[in-house]
């Protein structure tokens, strides 16, 4: 009797550990949409983009030479999520580590990523600011 009894203690607490870490990665519904952003001054290159990104927590991102968003680059796609005030995004295909962002959701439109790690594959590793804007 004594064993089972351990034995169910041990499985509520790795069912609760398990779900701790569910709720720890969240989809943040302020981040869900369509958005334009760029950063023109990057001292590497400048660059703008459009990011869908999808409820469950996958995203697509378009690159563009041009602030029109007419000169194609490339594209990514990968898993975003939002943990402790930090934005993750990692595109597996290119990256090992996530992309951090510190964010502040300046309005139901816009949205502050101050960029805080890089992923090792990263061409640049300057540390920057940018304002994502909601257009759908």
């Amino acid at each position: 009797m004594n064993k089972c009894k351990v034995f169910l203690v041990s499985i509520i607490l790795i069912l609760s550990a398990c779900s701790t870490q569910e709720r720890a990665l969240e989809v943040s519904s302020s981040f869900v949409g369509t958005f334009n952003g760029g950063n023109p001054s990057r001292s590497c290159g400048a660059m703008w983009w459009e990011i869908i990104r999808h409820q469950e927590g996958t995203y697509k991102i378009s690159f563009f030479k041009d602030s029109e968003r007419k000169q194609y680059d490339f594209s990514e796609q990968g898993k975003w999520w939002v943990k402790n005030g930090y934005y993750y995004a990692i595109a597996p295909k290119y990256m090992v580590e996530p992309d951090v962002y510190s964010v502040k959701v300046l309005s139901e439109y816009q949205i502050q990523f101050t960029s805080s790690k890089y992923d090792e594959s990263a061409k640049c590793k300057d540390n920057y600011r940018f304002i994502d804007h909601k257009v759908r």
